[in-house]
């Protein structure tokens, strides 16, 4: 078993609190502390071809890289990072975030889905916590203007905007479409034709349902250029599975948000994937020619994780532990959890190539790519 295998399994435990060591070494009472809640672990089973949001995989690719980037930077002060397991359940989560806070946080990361984000409003407001990076891109989330959110990347409607304009200039412009259920998911259907895309069928879903059935009759819709899965979790990956299927094989173009850009995923040869269209704030990171990125893969491949060269959750972890640690330096080392909130938002971040600068809503950057599955080698490619 490798190291970084092990680095992982110790990070494992449900509800586990996992002290992450000083950044300089052992202290007995370390300056400043940075938590996450993420899910380590899972209370439920995964898909073949996950496209699960609480996949414990992502949060500790996520975890590793966020604490690789802090370790980088050996600021004077030294930190720590604390991580706590709620494996996807938004209770624990809040649950989670209140220790985090009781315990001297300065400042959090984490925040998986939607529903977990939700639940951990108000404990981050009593507590004026700072959260850096929330996975969640979901348009009630950005809308909602909590002071305390700081989301590093574009919300899910600028990614449907983005995906559409980008599929209408290569020529496609009907689309069959499955939804999720309830507002969220007739926001980004809105998001999505308001570009002038056309939903020429369109079926609705419930999150954590099995959409086999729903995705095969959209399936048969004539008119349609291409297939939009505008839904997350289980309606996601049972629709993929059901669309790519041995005897349904769909042909054409089948699109969809970041949310799909799971490990399983991006690392499937199977040739029944080729040709995935995927809405991304980011290059593949295994490819991405920019010195963070490159800085990125180096520290994965010292802690012996090739895979997580290639991860999109292990690269928004180390754009996470980048920023934090820069915006530690310039709040004096030693911020308070408003010093470091006031110090985020008061100026433009160039972080190695990218740039992270917040806007009213607190969306520090809104740059989505189209990213293609490809054939040859399977890799996801802009």
């Amino acid at each position: 078993m490798n190291a970084g295998r092990r680095h992982l399994l110790r990070i494992g435990g449900a509800a586990a609190v996992c002290a992450m060591g000083s950044t300089q070494g052992v202290r007995a009472a370390p300056s400043l502390k940075i938590g996450l809640t993420l899910p380590l672990t899972s209370h439920s089973a995964q898909a073949v071809v996950s496209t699960s949001a609480f996949s414990p995989e992502l949060g500790q690719d996520y975890l590793v890289a966020l604490r690789a980037a802090l370790e980088a930077q050996r600021l004077p002060a030294g930190v720590d990072v604390v991580a706590l397991d709620d494996a996807g359940l938004p209770e624990r989560a809040a649950d989670n975030v209140k220790r985090l806070a009781d315990s001297g946080a300065v400042a959090l990361s984490g925040l998986w889905t939607t529903d977990i984000a939700r639940a951990c409003i108000a404990p981050l407001q009593r507590a004026g916590l700072p959260t850096v990076g929330l996975r969640s891109g979901s348009p009630e989330l950005v809308s909602a203007n909590v002071a305390e959110f700081f989301f590093l990347k574009p919300s899910w409607e600028d990614e449907a905007a983005a995906l559409a304009r980008s599929l209408q200039q290569t020529g496609f412009g009907n689309f069959a479409v499955l939804v999720a259920e309830g507002p969220e998911g007739q926001r980004l259907l809105k998001a999505f034709t308001s570009t002038g895309a056309r939903a020429v069928a369109t079926q609705v879903v419930e999150e954590q349902a099995d959409a086999s059935a729903l995705a095969r009759q959209l399936a048969g819709t004539k008119d349609a250029h291409a297939m939009l899965l505008l839904v997350h979790g289980l309606a996601l990956s049972t629709a993929v599975s059901e669309l790519r299927g041995r005897d349904l094989p769909f042909l054409r173009p089948i699109c969809t948000l970041s949310t799909a850009l799971t490990r399983s995923l991006v690392e499937s040869r199977d040739r029944r994937y080729a040709g995935m269209v995927a809405a991304s704030p980011y290059p593949n990171p295994g490819t991405w020619n920019i010195p963070l990125a490159r800085r990125f893969r180096d520290a994965m491949t010292d802690l012996d994780l090739d895979h997580a060269t290639r991860s999109f959750s292990a690269i928004e972890g180390f754009i996470a532990g980048t920023l934090l640690g820069r915006a530690i330096a310039a709040a004096g080392g030693r911020p308070s959890r408003e010093a470091l909130a006031n110090t985020l938002r008061s100026r433009t971040w160039e972080l190695d190539g990218v740039r992270i600068a917040f806007d009213k809503n607190q969306v520090g950057s809104r740059t989505t790519q189209l990213l293609v599955k490809s054939r040859e080698d399977g890799r996801f490619k802009g």
